[in-house]
């Protein structure tokens, strides 16, 4: 994780797919009232200067407890300055140093480990502080680039960099077809999957049965704004905690992926007049096709009837 900071190449809030993914994950965290006041639950995230995430979760839900952990020190004058809210506050330096050094007990957290570069080991220590620390009732969620090419030109050069850092915890029968392109972000889900399930079980091991942990997937994006991304994660509660999660009803949610194969996030390129018709006759019946011009692409009405509650809005302002 070094180079030039993903916020220095990309505009945060220009981009339509993190946007939704986003909003999906907001209204999914409202739906934890049943184990505490949303608005009394904790968010730490990964901020960059733009800090959308914590402009919208605490605009959505109220949250004022917010930290924003930052590895970018040299950049701390423009981090500060760009603070969107009194109640945000800001730590810098890695996050496997700062992690471990919270109190998790007073209260759930919503945390969002929104890494901007490849699987490494820092990554899989920072999974393990949480699921070993956070309290019943949190959410987990961790982004990742999904690129296989991070790793190497060819299937069997990724196979032997990938090996070096997740060791044993590549799965047993992994041939060279999962790294290839179009197959690497499955073999990544894999690994973070197993990562937290494994966790998750080793903080249970020694305990009650009825207050062992659990762990809920609820998320599993693939989505791309200009480069491939990954998000898993879920809930993290108490075996007693049953019927609190069964109110929730996540699975009532469209996006709610609990296996291995991904809700894909895919953009539909529309302008603003198009859109505008599209809503007009949404949500409509199941199956029925909302009424737009035929030149409009089909495979675009489809796709932003499925997204239109959490499509971004950009417009053009004269500031």
């Amino acid at each position: 994780m070094s180079g030039t900071p993903s916020y220095e190449k990309i505009n945060y809030t220009l981009r339509p797919a993190k946007s939704i993914e986003r909003r999906m994950i907001v209204e999914a965290s409202g739906r934890l009232k049943g184990f505490r006041k949303v608005e009394n639950y904790r968010y730490i995230g990964f901020g960059s200067p733009y800090f959308s995430d914590f402009s919208l979760i605490h605009r959505s839900l109220g949250i004022t407890d917010m930290l924003c952990v930052e590895k970018e020190e040299g950049d701390k004058e423009r981090f500060e300055f760009n603070i969107p809210f009194g109640c945000v506050k800001l730590e810098f330096g890695r996050s496997a140093d700062i992690l471990p050094q919270l109190e998790w007990q007073d209260r759930p957290t919503i945390i969002w480990l929104d890494y901007d570069g490849r699987l490494d080991e820092e990554i899989l220590s920072d999974i393990a502080t949480v699921c070993s620390c956070v309290s019943p009732g949190s959410l987990l969620l961790i982004s990742i680039r999904a690129t296989a090419k991070d790793f190497g030109e060819d299937e069997r050069s990724r196979s032997q960099e990938l090996k070096g850092i997740v060791g044993d915890r590549l799965p047993l029968g992994t041939g060279l077809k999962a790294f290839s392109q179009n197959n690497f972000p499955s073999l990544l889900w894999k690994i973070l999957d197993a990562e937290i399930k494994y966790r998750i079980s080793e903080r249970s091991s020694a305990m009650p049965p009825e207050t062992k942990f659990l762990y809920e997937q609820l998320f599993h994006f693939n989505y791309q704004d200009g480069t491939k991304m990954l998000t898993v994660g879920g809930l993290i509660y108490q075996v007693g905690q049953e019927p609190t999660r069964a109110l929730c009803d996540f699975s009532s949610l469209s996006f709610v992926r609990d296996r291995e194969k991904p809700y894909s996030i895919t953009v539909p390129k529309l302008t603003l007049k198009e859109m505008q018709k599209l809503n007009e006759s949404l949500p409509g019946t199941a199956g029925e096709v909302p009424c737009v011009p035929e030149c409009v692409p089909e495979k675009d009405v489809k796709a932003y009837s499925a997204l239109y509650r959490y499509f971004p809005t950009f417009v053009e302002v004269d500031l």
